[in-house]
């Protein structure tokens, strides 16, 4: 065995070894992209390296170092092991193998590769040994020069997008030269490469957009594999091409073309779209007049993408790939025009040779050029046919040309015959590969069959398929283990034999495959549901009713199969049930009152349904999904491992698997909504007084929920036990936050105070004030010996926690409670702050220790309503009032990603600790988890909210007025109790409603900054009133209908003519939004109440204001005068009500008595009685000359909301987050009826039903479900 040396040469051979290993890894290297070597940073100072001797030959040839052999590298990569022991070989055998898998630990940062080097060659000189040293002293060492990097240019870095890897190009050279001359020297603005499946066009388009990348300011790569509906595709080449770039969800085509244009013409761009042919129609049971190449329905903006890039001027390519040429290209094309065409033939015989030897075919060369000829150098052709070779003749392929049937004519034969050769098994797993539509591994699939074969057949199955290049094979570090999958063009072929079959047996029988395998999939990744929707679930559909007619037809025959199942003798595990749902629902049929009993409906669809009536009664709904929970979202957490996610949902937690997206546990206690959450970030120690009698501690995972009930409430995570109530604050609880080491918390509140705790014992150990306003955050730094808070006085203070003083105050204002964030490295602050100069809003960085603003981020106006920074602090994502999540790169404050999938507001989002998983909250009622590699949605949950936001009585008392969050405003017919009449389902929430004197009109205001007037009768739109830049919160009608009122969180009131939509005066003055108003029951004064803490009193006539009532601690949300002019009320946060005289202005009493905010007050007709609705869930009525509260109303089992007195002052209507409306008779104090609109499951029969958890079983009925 040959000495090992560890001279100047193996030092300088191994050190440009660990160069090209840190810029290959760093993505530093040009021209290496198509070297097999995979590397993933585990953490930035640990590398994962798999790979061969020779692809690490071949990127040292790259970088200039040609002559470092594969001995060379073999000796290079054992003195980084045994020698200089920075390299940990995970090889199982390492005797002659040429197998490769290792971890490099460097001493510094994956980016600092010079100091990396550096620190090599000290480590390297100190072990060498003393002969060693005196033979080859270090000065005669050369200097290791770094890998030549990627030149420094304009342009971007490729987008990829889901491009497959091409290791192996088999010739084209021709065709390459012919396409990069065409891109490059003839700039033609649009290339279609057409071929038959399988030709190549994929593989050849990657390769010339890696060679002329360096021509080209940016290139971007897409798949249309999946169908993108062309909206969705051409927002996302706007965004990739300028990411920072907003494309509105309701812009049309022609907007977004608009947009593309001016990119393509401002910036030289390099465009590939593959697959095309996904977007044209099927030419499958296509009539004689059909024409090949039109558009499926709805995706006719292709057609003018390409009409738009072919015919105007631009200096950018857009390059095609398709099986067939589109509609409209043909007369464009010419050799001369910039419009060209490429068709693909097969490979020459020297390439298509090589493809064959590969495969381990090798024969005499007439034999070899017969076979290319036959299958005409199709790349796939060769492969399958090679494998059918080696698989079926051992090789020969004397015998293959003597066995005439296994002689195909094109590539479709080629896998007709052989998805027919295989066993049912394995014909099973070709249809389950292509219906997951992405990589799965061997237990996943295992678990889709039915019935699950053994692991030996089903290993045997797979083996024998990738043997025959029908399935690919996925190794790699980040999966751990071999994931399967098919080349597209098999999955499609697949696909469209799945759906003819399925097609066939639905309309003659018998359910086969129909009941063997899902048509979707309702619990995997929310993008590969979609995929599977639309190329799967949505053309059977099509297709059915393009057999029977009709949806209706459909839908008949679907319910008979589904009695043929019913009748069966006993239940049979199976899908046909599930897909007969899912089918109903493509629909769009009514399934109100369908009946589902007793069957097995897996893997149903019922998130978006309408299930009112249903009948689920005995059936399976194993591996189904619904609406999630009822309530809403107010906050989440993950966890420190980041399997768990916790939410607060209206007054309780949920927690959820991260991976799978399931309800785990439910944590009930807080009476009001819980708003912030934490985890302990180590194990705790229990050993509170009710624990003391046991004989052993244990350790337990530890939780803290902060609540709008004014405590703080610690949990054991794993048994939802509550372990701890910590009260002392005098107003609702915003934020909770642990210190690092798991033993203090603190606690910031409405009270203007952060009070901390010893979670051990729960006394409050410190309680800090200064701020003058609500806290909004806290934040523990320093080894937990100073604590960061902010607060809506617009500062951030920093605090001495032992000491309980304030050490800093700086002026920084902050949008909202999670509108701030704090770098991992406890030096920078982010927030989303107004920007008073601009009258918009803005992202900053602080330095936390200067208060110095360090950097704005250009492009951001919209209001930001949280922040996260990624557990490295390179990265911030943001979400904001305009329903967009961005991602930003901190060190230059550039804009990577925005993403437009939330319909509402995003005013929450949170990364997990590995920062795989990005998790962002809506107000469309919906919590998204997202894979930060490729920002694809991995899971939607979603929770069901109707929530009677506010409601409001006819002068006559016949008809109830109601606004809910399900956008809806309902009419109710007091004497029946029923809803008559609903308006046009509104896009955003209705806020408030109110009547005019009359009863004619119905006036509304909500979320869109808009107020409109509505004919009772008619049900039609007078006028719609616009001027207000935030929130509407109420709007009255003056008594002579001559004028409208409006309050706004815009901080003012705004005066209308009712008839002609003109605003006569904004009322200015409060500081603070404006949450109720009220009109003098003469019409001459007008009253407001704000989260300024204050009441101001308006002469209608002239607009000033005439008085400022004060004495209210926090927020007043609302104002009533009484029916005589002479009092006026006003309810407040602060859980009080003021009965002020409007003579003097003086405050005649204030009423105590509720234990949460009061939201509502309203003065019976006779003005001896006045009634307030409170978030402690109760209405008290009062006595206005004893000040007595005479009767408490209890039911409601959560916040009230609005309330109304009837006109006679007999009832009090009452409406509440527990989406109820009550009817109360107001001597008596009963309850006279219920009042509330059908929920998504109401009166749904799911008695005995199997297949759900007893957490799913309690949604369901929160959510209107019965048992029986």
């Amino acid at each position: 065995m040959a000495r090992p040396t560890y001279g100047p040469q193996a030092q300088q051979r191994t050190s440009q070894l660990l160069a090209a290993l840190l810029a290959y890894a760093n993505d530093e290297l040009d021209g290496c992209d198509l070297i097999p070597i995979q590397t993933k940073w585990q953490t930035p100072t640990q590398l994962v390296v798999k790979t061969k001797i020779r692809f690490l030959a071949a990127l040292m040839a790259q970088v200039g170092a040609s002559q470092i052999t594969n001995d060379h590298i073999k000796a290079s990569l054992k003195r980084l092991t045994d020698f200089v022991q920075i390299l940990d070989d995970h090889r199982p055998a390492t005797q002659g193998s040429d197998e490769w898998h290792f971890t490099l630990r460097l001493w510094y940062q994956r980016w600092d590769s010079d100091k990396n080097l550096q620190r090599f060659d000290q480590e390297w000189e100190e072990c060498r040994p003393h002969r060693s040293k005196q033979i080859a002293p270090l000065k005669t060492l050369e200097v290791t020069k770094r890998p030549t990097v990627k030149p420094e240019s304009p342009a971007k870095t490729p987008d990829w997008g889901d491009a497959p890897d091409v290791p192996n190009f088999y010739g084209r050279i021709e065709e390459l030269n012919c396409l990069t001359r065409w891109i490059t020297a003839d700039c033609c603005r649009l290339v279609l490469l057409l071929g038959m499946g399988g030709i190549g066009k994929t593989a050849i388009s990657i390769r010339l957009a890696t060679s002329t990348q360096a021509d080209f300011d940016c290139v971007i790569w897409r798949s249309l594999r999946n169908a993108p509906l062309p909206q969705n595709l051409l927002r996302d080449i706007i965004q990739a091409v300028s990411p920072q770039a907003v494309v509105s969800s309701e812009a049309t085509i022609d907007h977004q073309l608009n947009q593309v244009l001016k990119q393509v013409q401002t910036k030289r761009c390099l465009i590939i779209l593959d697959n095309l042919e996904s977007v044209l129609k099927d030419r499958e049971g296509a009539k004689s007049f059909d024409r090949v190449g039109n558009y499926r329905s709805g995706y006719e903006g292709y057609g003018q993408l390409l009409r738009c890039m072919g015919e105007t001027t631009h200096q950018s390519c857009l390059i095609l790939t398709s099986r067939e040429k589109p509609r409209g290209l043909g007369f464009r094309e010419g050799i001369d025009s910039t419009v060209r065409v490429l068709k693909l033939s097969g490979l020459p015989c020297s390439a298509g040779e090589k493809v064959l030897q590969d495969k381990g075919i090798n024969a005499a060369n007439t034999d070899i050029q017969a076979l290319i000829d036959r299958y005409a150098g199709n790349p796939l052709a060769l492969k399958i046919v090679a494998s059918t070779i080696q698989e079926l003749f051992d090789g020969d392929l004397t015998q293959f040309w003597q066995y005439g049937s296994v002689i195909f004519g094109d590539i479709a034969d080629l896998l007709d015959q052989q998805f027919h050769r295989l066993s049912p098994v394995e014909q099973q797993i070709m249809y389950w590969l292509a219906i997951n539509r992405e990589e799965i591994s061997l237990s996943e699939l295992s678990a889709d069959f039915i019935p699950k074969p053994s692991p030996k057949i089903l290993l045997e199955a797979v083996e024998s398929l990738k043997q025959r290049c029908l399935v690919d094979v996925v190794s790699s570090i980040e999966y751990g283990s071999q994931h399967f999958t098919q080349q597209p063009v098999v999955m499609e072929y697949i696909i469209e034999k799945f759906i003819e079959q399925v097609c066939e047996e639905i309309l003659q029988g018998p359910l086969i495959l129909f009941n063997s395998h899902a048509l979707i999939k309702t619990q995997t990744k929310d993008y590969c549901r979609n995929s599977q929707i639309r190329l799967i679930l949505q053309p059977i559909a099509e297709q059915l009713v393009g057999a029977l007619g009709h949806p209706l037809a459909v839908g008949h025959c679907l319910e008979q199969l589904m009695a043929t199942l019913r009748a069966a003798p006993y239940r049979q595990p199976g899908y046909a049930g599930g897909n007969i749902f899912n089918l109903l629902w493509q629909l769009r049929l009514d399934m109100s009152g369908y009946d589902f009993s007793n069957l097995s409906l897996w893997q149903a669809y019922l998130q978006s349904a309408n299930l009112q009536g249903v009948n689920f009664a005995q059936s399976d709904l194993s591996k189904s999904s619904f609406s999630q929970t009822l309530g809403r979202f107010l906050c989440a957490h993950f966890s420190p491992d980041g399997t768990l996610l916790a939410t607060g949902i209206d007054n309780r937690i949920c927690l959820w698997q991260t991976t799978e997206g399931k309800a785990v546990r439910t944590y009930k206690g807080h009476s009001d909504w819980v708003v912030s959450l934490a985890f302990c970030p180590s194990a705790f120690l229990l050993s509170f007084s009710q624990q003391r009698e046991q004989q052993q501690e244990s350790k337990i995972s530890l939780m803290a929920s902060g609540s709008y009930d004014q405590t703080v409430r610690l949990w054991n995570v794993a048994t939802g036990q509550c372990l701890k109530t910590l009260r002392g604050h005098t107003n609702r609880v915003q934020v909770v936050a642990f210190s690092s080491c798991g033993t203090y918390l603190a606690s910031g509140s409405y009270d203007q105070t952060i009070r901390i705790w010893d979670i051990q014992t729960g006394e409050c150990l410190q309680t800090l004030c200064g701020h003058r306003g609500r806290i909004l955050w806290v934040k523990f730094i320093s080894n937990d010996q100073t604590l960061l808070s902010a607060g809506d006085d617009q500062t951030v203070r920093v605090w001495d926690v032992q000491r309980g003083e304030c050490r800093q105050v700086l002026e920084i204002a902050v949008n909202w409670r999670l509108a701030i964030a704090l770098s991992p490295d406890g030096n920078t602050l982010a927030t989303g702050s107004p920007d008073p100069t601009q009258n918009n809003h803005v992202i900053q960085l602080w330095n936390l220790h200067t208060g110095d603003c360090l950097h704005t981020f250009a492009g951001y106006t919209s209001l930001v309503w949280a922040l996260a920074f990624s557990p490295d602090g390179r990265y911030l994502a943001t979400g904001g009032e305009d329903h967009i999540l961005k991602l930003w790169d901190v060190s230059t404050g550039n804009c990577l990603k925005t993403i437009q999938d939330h319909s509402h507001r995003v005013w929450s989002v949170n990364f997990s600790p590995d920062g795989q998983t990005l998790a962002s909250i809506s107000d469309d009622q919906s919590l998204k988890l997202w894979d930060t590699d490729s920002y694809q949605p991995l899971r939607t949950l979603k929770t069901y909210n109707n929530t009677i936001l506010s409601i409001d009585l006819s002068p006559d008392g016949r008809w109830l007025a109601s606004s809910s969050q399900d956008h809806i405003i309902r009419l109710w017919e007091m004497s029946t109790g029923t809803c008559e009449k609903t308006f046009p389902k509104q896009p955003n929430q209705i806020t408030c409603v109110a009547f005019d004197a009359t009863g004619q009109w119905l006036v509304m205001g909500g979320l869109d900054r808009t107020i409109t007037l509505w004919d009772i009768t008619s049900s039609e739109c007078l006028q719609t009133f616009e001027g207000h830049t935030d929130w509407v919160a109420s709007v009255k009608v003056s008594p002579n209908r001559q004028l409208l009122a409006s309050g706004s969180h815009d901080q003012t009131v705004k005066l209308w003519d009712a008839y002609s939509g003109e605003c006569l005066r904004t009322l200015q003055g409060h500081t603070h939004r404006i949450k109720a108003i009220a009109f003098h029951p003469q019409g001459n004064q007008l009253a407001s109440a704000s989260y300024d803490s204050s009441v101001k009193l308006w002469n209608v006539e002239t607009g000033d204001c005439m008085r400022t009532l004060q004495g209210h601690t926090v927020s007043v949300l609302s104002v009533a005068f009484s029916p005589d002019g002479s009092l006026l009320a006003s309810g407040s946060s602060d859980q009080t009500i003021r009965l002020w005289d409007l003579k003097t202005g003086s405050c005649i009493h204030t009423f105590t008595g509720h234990t949460q905010q009061v939201n509502e007050i309203a003065f019976t007709p006779a003005g001896d009685l006045m009634v307030s609705g409170s978030s402690d869930q109760t209405l008290n009525i009062w006595h206005v000359q004893t000040k007595e509260c005479v009767k408490t109303l209890s039911g409601h089992t959560k916040v009230i909301r609005s309330l109304a007195v009837g006109h006679r002052g007999q009832i009090v209507v009452s409406s509440s987050e527990d989406e109820t409306i009550r009817i109360w008779d107001i001597q008596t104090g009963d309850c006279l009826q219920i009042l509330q609109p059908d929920r998504p499951y109401e009166g749904m029969d799911i008695a005995g039903v199997i297949g759900l958890t007893s957490t799913q079983r309690t949604i369901l009925k929160s959510l209107g479900a019965v048992e029986g």
